[in-house]
């Protein structure tokens, strides 16, 4: 369906009519397309959701669970329209721009940042996000297909499993709904800089707080670090900082395996995300100066034999309908 006609289709499931909204292209979005829709002098965000989301391991039903979770909160985009078949999606626009690292890092703002996680991490859906089952199901399909990874990676994966075994993912003190991509790029903050929006919640579900935790606290110093966990937690210890330290190495691993497939179907980006993420694996593995780029047995800029229906792994079941409350 071509882009006019499926920003048409949108529109009538919201009930507007095309001839009254104006449309126009936002620099939103690697994995799926935004436009602006100016309707009735209102302005919004239309969202036409990736086809491949099955691959790049995305369920749009916890998604939209996680939004209606965060309904009404300071920090959530207000939900006009969601598809939860394919992903297609309206929200109000807020005229908020990406955090820089300077912003991020202020007091005032980790102040609201550990407000922002605690909360979220409070509320609950009927979904579950497992980043260990992803990482083995990911290398499931590269191993099928052949893919050649980075001679080095046996090494970081050796490290990975060790602290994938020393933190049960599901433990009950720790389980909240977490964000799973709490980045630059996903926290707006509007431009008289006192709200922060979190936006981007394809990876949502109920999971470890830590691996949000472990999203923020990359951005901070030491002293930061520890402040932020008086924060969240109103105290600090020693096993906080080191369960960070794991969780780092957890995050990579799910990164870096996300990397080699979404460098499958890139999308509306060029960035490398192979390079980008296997450079971070440096800081897992004792000693290593460089991670070599591996060598591709395909074009990484199309979809390929190797990717065609009845070849694909389907990757939504790692978000199943969870059964605790």
């Amino acid at each position: 369906m071509k882009t006019d006609e499926k920003i048409s289709e949108i529109l009538a499931a919201v009930g507007w009519k095309r001839s009254e909204c104006e449309i126009d292209e936002t620099p939103y979005g690697s994995t799926n397309t935004s436009y602006f829709c100016t309707y009735k002098d209102e302005k919004y965000i239309i969202r036409i959701g990736a086809e491949n989301m099955d691959l790049l391991v995305i369920n749009r039903r916890a998604e939209k669970s996680a939004m209606e979770a965060v309904r009404g909160t300071d920090y959530g985009i207000p939900l006009v329209y969601f598809n939860d078949d394919n992903g297609d999606m309206v929200t109000k626009y807020v005229d908020a721009d990406p955090m820089t690292v300077e912003e991020f890092s202020q007091e005032e703002n980790l102040i609201k940042i550990a407000a922002i996680m605690k909360d979220m991490h409070s509320r609950q859906t009927g979904y579950f996000f497992n980043p260990y089952d992803d990482v083995e199901k990911r290398l499931g399909y590269i191993k099928q297909h052949n893919i050649i990874m980075s001679e080095k990676f046996g090494e970081a994966y050796g490290i990975y499993e060790k602290r994938r075994d020393a933190n049960p993912y599901f433990e009950k003190q720790y389980l909240g709904l977490c964000h799973n991509d709490v980045t630059l790029g996903n926290c707006l903050m509007t431009k008289d800089k006192k709200r922060i929006y979190l936006i981007d919640y394809e990876f949502s579900g109920m999971g470890n707080i830590y691996n949000d935790l472990l999203c923020v606290q990359h951005h901070y110093p030491a002293e930061k670090q520890q402040m932020f966990f008086r924060e969240y937690f109103g105290e600090y210890s020693e096993q906080m900082t080191q369960k960070i330290k794991d969780f780092h190495i957890i995050v990579v691993l799910w990164n870096v395996t996300w990397a080699y497939i979404k460098s499958l179907a890139p999308g509306n980006t060029s960035i490398d995300f192979v390079e980008h993420f296997c450079s971070k694996v440096l800081s897992i593995i004792p000693g290593c100066r460089r991670f070599p780029r591996p060598s591709w047995p395909y074009n990484s800029n199309n979809f390929n034999a190797a990717l065609l229906p009845q070849n694909r792994i389907h990757f939504s079941n790692h978000i199943k309908p969870l059964q605790l409350f």
